[in-house]
Order: C-alpha cells, then sequence, then structure tokens
C-alpha cells in the first residue's frame, strides 16, 4: 500500500488486518502507524509531485485510498468492539494487559525492576481478562495472592499459624483505586520508566542469545553482510569519481543505484519500519518486568529478516567485479554466504541446541 496502493490493495489490507486481529491482538497499533505514515507518504508524494515533471495523482485519491484500509478494518471488527464495549463498561479496545499490566507498581521487596506479583495474581485471580472488576474484587484477590505467597513461604520455614496472619496483615495493603497509567506515572518519574525501559533491554538481549542465540546469529550475520555492500557502494562511489580503479580491476555499476534512489522517493518507508521495530522493542523492553520473557521478540524475527535480505539484495545487486576473462556479480557471492550461514546455524541448531533443558525450559 506504502509503495504501489490501489483501490483493490486497501480493501484486501482492510480484511487482513481484521482477520490477523484474531491471530494476536498486538498487531493493532501498526494501524495507527500505517496511518501516521500514510499521511507522511501523502504530503510528501503532493511535494514531490510539484518539484518533478509527470502526471499529479490525486491527493484526494490517496487519502481515500488510506483511509479505506482503516474504515474496512473497523467495519469489520464493529461487532466484536461493540461486544467488548457491551462487556467491558464502555471499552471496545479492553485488553487486560493496556488497561492494568502494563501500570502495576514495582515490587518494592526486590531491588531489579520487577512488578509487583502479588497485584498480578490479584488482576488474574479476580477474572480481569473476563469481565470487568470493582476495587473491592480485586482486594479480595490481592489479599488472596499475598497469602498464597506466604503460606508457601510458610511451608518451607515452618512458620506457626499465627505468624502467617501477622505476615498477611503486614504487607497486604489494599488498594483505593486499580492500576491505572495516570497512577503509575504520578509514582514514578520519567527517569524511572526509561531506566525501566533499558533493564528491560539488558535482560532481553541477555535471554535472546541464551534461548535463541542462532536465530540472532542468523540476523546478525545477514545485517554484516549488508554492511558490507554498503561499504563497497560507497567504495564503488569514491573509485568512480576519482577515477582511480585499482589496475584492471573494476567494480561495474548496474543500473540505477536501487536502495538510494528507493530511499530518496520514499523516505516514509524508514519511517514505517523504525517506527514498526522501535515500538514493538520498546514494549516488550517494557513488559519484561512482568516476566514475559523474551518470546515476544520472535514477532520481530521474521520481519527483521526479511529487512535485512532486502537491503542485503539492493545494496549488492549493481554491483560487478570485472576481471580478464571473468564477471563475479557480487549479490550472487551475497546469496551464497547467506545460505551457507543459514545451513551451517540449522544444523548446530537441529543437532542438539533445540533440545538443551536450559533452552527449552521443559
Amino acid at each position: 500500500m506504502l509503495f504501489s496502493p490501489s483501490w483493490r490493495l486497501a480493501v484486501t489490507c482492510g480484511v487482513l488486518s481484521a482477520v490477523t486481529y484474531f491471530v494476536k491482538a498486538g498487531t493493532q497499533p501498526l494501524l495507527l502507524l500505517f496511518a501516521v505514515t500514510w499521511g507522511i507518504k501523502v504530503l510528501w508524494d503532493a511535494w514531490i509531485g510539484r518539484r518533478e515533471p509527470g502526471p499529479a495523482r490525486s491527493a484526494l485519491t490517496a487519502l481515500g485510498q488510506g483511509a479505506s484500509v482503516i474504515a474496512i478494518y473497523l467495519l469489520l471488527m464493529t461487532p466484536y468492539f461493540v461486544g467488548t464495549a457491551r462487556k467491558f463498561d464502555g471499552k471496545p479496545f479492553y485488553s487486560v494487559y493496556t488497561e492494568y499490566m502494563m501500570w502495576l507498581p514495582m515490587d518494592a521487596r526486590s531491588d531489579d525492576f520487577s512488578v509487583d506479583r502479588d497485584h498480578m495474581w490479584g488482576f488474574y485471580y479476580a477474572g480481569a481478562r473476563n469481565h470487568p472488576i470493582t476495587v473491592e474484587q480485586f482486594n479480595a484477590s490481592y489479599e488472596r495472592a499475598v497469602r498464597e505467597r506466604l503460606r508457601r513461604e510458610a511451608e518451607k520455614a515452618g512458620w506457626p499459624e499465627e505468624k502467617l496472619e501477622k505476615k498477611v496483615a503486614q504487607q497486604f495493603q489494599p488498594v483505593t483505586e486499580l492500576a491505572n497509567a495516570r497512577q503509575y506515572f504520578e509514582r514514578y518519574p520519567v527517569a524511572h520508566s526509561i531506566d525501566r525501559v533499558k533493564h528491560g533491554f539488558t535482560m532481553l538481549e541477555k535471554r535472546i542469545k541464551k534461548y535463541y542465540k542462532r536465530a540472532e546469529g542468523l540476523v546478525s550475520f545477514t545485517f554484516k553482510v549488508a554492511a558490507a555492500g554498503l561499504a563497497l557502494r560507497l567504495l564503488w562511489g569514491a573509485l568512480a569519481r576519482s577515477g582511480r580503479w585499482p589496475g584492471r580491476l573494476r567494480l561495474a555499476h548496474r543500473g540505477d543505484p536501487a536502495l538510494p534512489e528507493f530511499l530518496k522517493r520514499r523516505p516514509y518507508a524508514l519511517f514505517y519500519v523504525a517506527g514498526f521495530f522501535i515500538g514493538y522493542a520498546v514494549l516488550y523492553a517494557w513488559y519484561d518486568a512482568l516476566g514475559i520473557g523474551p518470546r515476544l521478540f520472535l514477532s520481530l524475527y521474521v520481519p527483521l529478516l526479511f529487512v535485512a535480505v532486502w537491503s542485503t539484495h539492493h545494496l549488492f545487486r549493481p554491483l560487478e567485479i570485472e576481471l580478464p576473462k571473468l564477471r563475479l556479480r557480487l549479490s550472487l557471492v551475497a546469496n551464497i554466504l547467506l545460505v551457507i550461514m543459514l545451513a551451517y546455524l540449522s544444523h548446530r541448531l537441529m543437532t542438539g541446541e533445540l533440545y538443551e533443558h536450559m533452552n527449552t525450559g521443559g
């Protein structure tokens, strides 16, 4: 839609967005990112259209096509959102995570960035995922969570029942308001939120290297190959301008510089890609405090690998090395390297690492 929009494609994207919601509701923020990017695209294309000769594309048509994606999505999802609003006190986009879990207080018993798990289990026990809850219902479930945690400690330490009840009375502090974003940011400064995200990135990086090190290795290698392609493109440009080719070796450029030209004409593509990866990465880093783990990052793995391979293709595609009786296409060399690395990492994964106890968690 961003590169070659059409009315048919707009309808298709709207339908697919609705279908995808039921696979993973976390894709919904992408529609907001698309809407913002589409607005940037319309403005950019209108500005470029005034500067370059050729048939001008109607901005009104472009706005209509972009709006159709959102409109068709909302039209198809209306019965679901209406039902959700009826069930959850007028909140059509209700999610227990965005409503409560993201804003749980930090665990005062820990120096680490982790939420109070008694609060988390309080929401689960109260059934917040399935129906609206009141403060009284939450407090009853919250007390249950505190009691169950302390009872496990009492069984290990052999506490008498009186000591257990005393501990419960000390640690259970009923709330007067359910967790929410306003309350969270009133309680914690902005610096705390920044540190929480930084800590989440640090922990996620460690866990990805531990549990998904072959996937991380393939993405890392592909981006290194792409970086090599970028370096060669810059070298080619410098040598071409100076005319100082080494001996009889020559880098031949076939056609227009695809990737730079692409980004020059469609810079909003960078905004969309950056918004996708940065937005979800920050969100997942924030969620790390809930103890969800690194598995959420798997949703970024295939898109990240696609961007890496796509960049590699467009950076190497125009480059050739011409020698006497030999013409070597560097894009072919890059593809061979990627296939070799994929085969090597797949072999390492399937011959043992996939089944290690530490990597499966079972």
